[in-house]
């Protein structure tokens, strides 16, 4: 499309983009890979970034995505979820403690190895919401583009991990994921949704505040019994936004730039997944709870598609976003001492 007009060039896209995306979607859910409406549009993304695309989702697109996530979770609160969670948080901060230091070290390790800023690598193994880790780490002055290809490829190896982890253990024991629109108010969901791009421009202050803004006002509706309907098709739109979003992320630019840390990086990432893998099968057999909703408590992705995996494929969506927002704070409070405390460590050794 050389010879086409910008304007047009990226109308184009976008409709390759989209279509492609509905189209893999599609395949992919009927092979049966989980979360394929995440899986899908994750993997066009990155294809069409690869290939020289140069569009982006808004971001008003995505903060609304997330809060279609945080609706999600409010809508899947159950009774005994603060009864399992009061029964698991010691053995599970533990964990969660435990994962963070383990990605502060595979940031040491990918920084030594691949000869990049070691501070700057360990911010971009940092779990949580891979956006708000980015902005912080750019508040540090840290080589934000080597933070954002390190998040992304984390991000990637999370999602594409689990969906094939998926395959293998089989769905969660908390029953299928279900749309909350019978019996919930139809007319508040707009509402709601549009608190996360608000909340997104006006709160800089609170991290994830498209998330997490908007996860305290569907709750709190929720335990005054006023809940908010979620049809389906519209959790689906959600996971075509996060998905495509974490796919174009794969900047062919940064990419190119990076390249020569791009393989650490892929290794490291796996290792981590795996280590967190680990960490949340330890959990299931100490707790007692179902394997998948262990499994994606501990592994250290971005909340709004770590939700969108627990949701598709039956895991105690409630619990696992419980957690996740728990290692969130963690990561937002004591992730900034401990990467410079780390990466100072790191050159007085070498020193």
């Amino acid at each position: 499309m050389p010879g086409l007009p910008v304007s047009e060039r990226r109308l184009v896209q976008w409709l390759i983009m989209l279509a492609a995306s509905v189209a893999v979607s599609f395949l992919l859910e009927a092979v049966h890979v989980p979360a394929a409406a995440l899986v899908g549009p994750l993997l066009v993304g990155a294809s069409m970034s690869l290939w020289g695309a140069k569009i982006r989702y808004p971001r008003w697109t995505r903060s609304s995505a997330q809060a279609v996530t945080a609706t999600l979770v409010a809508t899947s609160l159950r009774p005994d979820t603060f009864d399992t969670l009061l029964r698991i948080w010691p053995v599970a901060l533990v964990l969660l403690t435990a994962v963070m230091v383990c990605a502060v070290l595979a940031g040491v390790l990918t920084g030594y190895l691949a000869r990049i800023d070691r501070e700057a690598a360990i911010w971009g193994f940092l779990p949580g919401m891979a956006s708000a880790v980015i902005a912080m780490s750019a508040d540090r002055g840290l080589p934000a583009g080597i933070v954002a290809v390190i998040q992304v490829i984390r991000l990637v190896t999370v999602i594409l991990m689990t969906a094939l982890l998926v395959a293998v253990i089989g769905a969660g024991g908390a029953g299928p994921g279900g749309s909350p629109t019978e019996g919930g108010y139809l007319w508040l969901l707009p509402l709601v949704i549009l608190v996360g791009p608000l909340a997104d421009r006006f709160l800089k202050v609170i991290p994830a505040g498209a998330l997490l803004v908007p996860l305290v006002l569907a709750s709190a509706m929720e335990l005054y019994g006023i809940t908010v309907a979620l049809p389906h098709i519209v959790i689906v739109l959600a996971y075509l936004v996060i998905g495509g979003n974490v796919g174009l992320g794969f900047d062919r630019d940064l990419l190119l730039q990076a390249r020569r840390a791009v393989p650490v990086v892929i290794v490291v990432a796996i290792g981590l997944y795996c280590v967190g893998a680990a960490l949340g099968m330890f959990m299931a057999l100490v707790t007692g709870i179902d394997m998948l909703t262990a499994l994606l408590s501990t592994v250290p992705g971005s909340i709004d598609a770590v939700a969108a995996i627990a949701y598709s494929e039956g895991a105690d969506v409630s619990v696992v976003m419980s957690l996740q927002i728990m290692r969130l704070f963690v990561v937002v409070l004591v992730g900034p001492p401990v990467a410079r405390a780390a990466a100072r460590w790191v050159l007085r050794e070498r020193g």
